[in-house]
């Protein structure tokens, strides 16, 4: 159990950083998405990820090392996010998986993405966009990975600690 707690507290400390610049993504993209609604889903989909992380790092410091006690919907608060990041999570780790695995399905997306990229700069061809790609997938599908394992770990230390979540809490 102890080495469970161990490798939660690091993977939590792991992913705080990626979720910090995620969150400033947020913001960013939340500017644009004024003007294109559709991009409101995709700031949705980045703050389950930044709101699980900082309420998982709250659930870790406060309720699982000091035992103080949280409110009953918190728990839900930290469930709702961590299954919406969890199958987010899960997408795009299947997608870099058939990325790297499908030639078929590689070529069809570069495909796709030259058609819709309207104004291309000089010299950017399916060969840099594959690299591109690529490295954006390691990343992302790094995280993700990273990500799901920590909500896995976070529903059980949930379900142990969960005296922690009552009715009525300071």
């Amino acid at each position: 159990m102890a080495r469970k707690l161990v490798f939660y507290s690091f993977l939590t400390f792991v992913i705080l950083p990626m979720s910090a610049i995620l969150g400033v993504m947020c913001i960013i993209i939340l500017w644009s998405a004024f003007g294109n609604p559709t991009a409101m889903i995709d700031v949705a989909i980045l703050a389950t990820f930044v709101l699980y992380s900082f309420s998982a790092f709250s659930f870790l410091t406060r309720g699982v090392q000091n035992g103080k006690p949280f409110k009953a919907s918190f728990k839900d608060f930290i469930k709702v996010n961590g299954y919406v990041a969890l199958i987010v999570s899960v997408l795009v780790v299947v997608t870099a998986v058939l990325y790297f695995t499908w030639p078929a399905f590689k070529n069809t997306a570069i495909t796709e993405l030259m058609k819709k990229q309207a104004a291309q700069p000089n010299g950017f061809d399916a060969v840099h966009l594959n690299a591109m790609l690529s490295k954006v997938l390691y990343g992302l599908g790094s995280y993700c990975i990273l990500v799901s394992t920590h909500i896995i770990i976070s529903l059980q230390l949930m379900r142990q600690y969960g005296n922690l979540f009552v009715k009525q809490a300071n």
